[in-house]
């Protein structure tokens, strides 16, 4: 810094504000060696895939965003994408940037669990959230187990059954005043927020029964069986697509949308709009990431959506997903009363909603969708939906109408979806060029 080289072109300027001192101004020339520069250390890091090269091994609750931020904001990302074109490569250059900035700054997760202690009964927000005497009573009760646990009697025993009695008896009475509360206050919501709280499954999947009625405990032969299981609902391409001959008679809008240019402000909107709860896929990024680095990551992420779109193609790891099979109800051994959760990366979520909204607002514009469409879409909810049968069935009823109902529930309905079918529909209303050459990539 004592080379004056490095100083060119001083000149002064007007004050700030009320001050009576100028301002110096002066450009300030720095040299980067290359070797140690920030893009060469990303390029030369290992592929995400790599065990090392993962989000999931870091401890993001407890890391300093402001730090990241100020590390990211100095990435070049126009240099980095520009030395290759290929999505594969600019997304492994993207992920390894988030990686190597959060690996500065947030310490890794304890792999080893087997001399960790374990928390006391009751502990944490759920025991904080607890009236002053459950909490002492449940203190003591502890107090008195390690008593007993270090000099066994049959009077300290006495006394922790005694205090532990007296805390569940305590603390059932609690929770029975909190559900009558609930009950009494007609509030549907938090009722049923509650009830999903009680009936939803927190424990590992069950013992599972094979196709000979075998008994399954090996977690490697669970997945196979499930995997045998989620594939086989998918229905076979019969190869013919109705009415194909009649193309542009099918076709239902001479106008088309064949692209969606990303802008920074666009994406830097839809992350503000996502969930925090989302659960991360293979990659690890959590919505909760892209929140707390939506002023850099708007930026990279809309170039990386733009060379998406543009080439018809999507990195190979977005493909990559955690399928998680959820109980839906009967018996829990049998593999056919679950379904698959696919858990897809949230950076590939992202760009999905922003080409969904895209669809379904040229569809809106164009009048392609029904009327009598509802869910899945804005301001057209199911409720919405049962409000309407309702009006319509009373109107019926006070001018002396039959009303017939039929009702219908298709099995697997979205894995059923023939995707070379769904891909003529929207050719049918007027998706081409690059937007549907991006979704026949990505649902092949």
């Amino acid at each position: 810094m004592d080379d004056p080289s490095t100083i060119s072109d001083v000149h002064s300027n007007a004050p700030i504000g009320a001050s009576d001192h100028l301002c110096v101004m002066f450009n300030l020339e720095l040299a980067v060696d290359d070797d140690n520069s920030f893009v060469n250390i990303v390029n030369n890091v290992k592929s995400f895939q790599d065990d090392n090269q993962n989000l999931s091994f870091y401890n993001t609750n407890h890391i300093d965003w402001v730090k990241v931020n100020e590390f990211l904001l100095g990435v070049d990302w126009n240099a980095m994408f520009s030395y290759n074109n290929c999505i594969d490569f600019c997304w492994e250059s993207f992920y390894s940037a988030i990686v190597y900035s959060v690996s500065l700054f947030a310490p890794a997760k304890n792999k080893s669990t087997n001399h960790r202690r374990l928390p006391r009964h009751g502990a944490g927000k759920k025991h904080n959230s607890l009236p002053k005497h459950i909490r002492r009573l449940c203190s003591k009760k502890a107090k008195f187990w390690r008593r007993y646990k270090a000099r066994p009697s049959l009077l300290r025993e006495a006394t922790y059954k005694k205090y532990s009695d007296l805390y569940v008896r305590e603390l059932k009475k609690h929770i029975t005043s909190i559900e009558n509360e609930l009950i009494n206050s007609k509030h549907c919501r938090s009722f049923y927020n509650y009830a999903n709280k009680k009936f939803k499954s927190k424990v590992s999947i069950p013992l599972l029964l094979d196709s000979y009625n075998n008994i399954v405990v090996d977690d490697l032969q669970k997945a196979n069986i499930f995997c045998s299981h989620f594939s086989s609902v998918f229905v076979q391409d019969n190869g013919t697509i109705p009415h194909e001959d009649n193309e542009q008679l099918n076709c239902k809008t001479s106008v088309n949308i064949e692209s969606i240019y990303f802008s920074s402000i666009n994406v830097f909107d839809k992350i503000k709009k996502m969930k925090s709860s989302s659960a991360p896929g293979f990659d690890g990024i959590s919505a909760n990431l892209l929140k707390k680095l939506s002023n850099i990551l708007s930026i990279p992420l809309s170039i990386l959506f733009n060379l998406s779109i543009s080439s018809g193609k999507v990195p190979k790891a977005w493909k990559r997903a955690i399928v998680v099979p959820v109980y839906k109800k009967g018996e829990s051994k049998i593999p056919t009363n679950y379904r698959p959760i696919s858990l897809t990366s949230i950076v590939s979520k992202l760009m999905e909603g922003i080409i969904k909204d895209s669809i379904i607002r040229h569809c809106n514009v164009n009048n392609l969708l029904s009327d009598d469409q509802f869910a899945f879409l804005p301001r057209r909810s199911a409720n919405l939906q049962l409000m309407q049968y309702h009006d319509l069935i009373a109107t019926n009823c006070s001018k002396g109408f039959q009303t017939d109902s039929v009702y219908l529930d298709f099995k697997a309905a979205f894995d059923s979806v023939v995707h070379s079918k769904l891909l003529y529909k929207l050719k049918l209303f007027g998706v081409h060029g690059s937007m549907l050459n991006w979704i026949r990539y990505f649902s092949d």
